[in-house]
């Protein structure tokens, strides 16, 4: 696993792909929400459901 140096000096361009999509007006949440009931529910299930990936 890369530490942060190694990231940004190693990989910084898919760093900067990554970070640009980040959810600054909070709106990812409410469209999974919308999608998925997530109370009660935990990440691995989420994941194994069919389209989820």
């Amino acid at each position: 696993m890369p530490d942060a140096r190694d990231v940004y000096r190693r990989h910084a361009e898919q760093y900067d792909l990554l970070v640009a999509r980040e959810d600054h007006a909070g709106n990812l949440l409410k469209a999974i929400r919308e999608l998925v009931p997530l109370e009660g529910a935990d990440a691995g299930a989420l994941l194994l459901r069919p389209g989820a990936c």
